[in-house]
């Protein structure tokens, strides 16, 4: 079973489940969907943003093909 983001539900379980030991993300009681949690950034999560933007750019700049890999996917 995959999830919409294309990422084996147990794998993505497991990332989420690190991200929140890390304190780079909470989860939360989905106002969308009754039941179910959401998941959201803390602020130290949010604050990653710089980096990981400068290393996608550095990517872009310096590895052939990075850029078609970075755009998000389409259904």
């Amino acid at each position: 079973m995959e999830s919409p983001e294309g990422i084996a539900t147990n794998i993505l379980s497991d990332r989420l489940a690190k991200l929140i030991q890390w304190g780079l993300a909470e989860k939360y009681p989905s106002e969308e969907s009754p039941g179910r949690d959401a998941y959201r950034l803390t602020a130290k999560g949010s604050s990653l943003g710089p980096v990981l933007k400068a290393i996608a750019d550095w990517g872009i700049a310096e590895i052939k093909g990075t850029a078609k890999l970075l755009k998000p996917k389409t259904k």
